[in-house]
């Protein structure tokens, strides 16, 4: 049975957190993909754009969002990275306000990945 894996972890000085998902299963891995962005609606959240890029030789999937948090009123964005092939999903999230630094630091995962 093929396994997956999950890293979470957090770079205080970027104000912001990232997960990189590795899903065994290529169609447990294209319905997370395709499911994503309903999912992030039914939350509340608001898909702002989605676009094709290559990453490493590798077609990827890139879903920018914002959702509201209902608490606070502040607003969180989320960089998602689905690359195809390698079942890999990439997400830095953080405050709307730091997102060139939220950037930042998914190119710098981004481009770091050997596959």
């Amino acid at each position: 049975m093929p396994m997956g894996a999950t890293y979470n972890f957090g770079i205080p000085s970027a104000m912001c957190q990232v997960s990189i998902m590795v899903v065994g299963q290529d169609q447990m891995f294209q319905m997370q993909m395709q499911n994503f962005p309903n999912m992030l609606r039914q939350m509340g959240g608001n898909v702002e754009s989605e676009s094709q890029m290559d990453v490493g030789g590798r077609q990827a999937r890139v879903i920018s969002a914002s959702i509201r948090d209902q608490m606070s009123g502040s607003s969180i964005r989320s960089i998602n990275v689905f690359i195809q092939g390698a079942n890999l999903w990439v997400q830095v999230m953080g405050p709307d306000q730091n997102a060139q630094q939220i950037q930042q630091v998914l190119q710098s995962i981004l481009g770091g990945l050997q596959f």
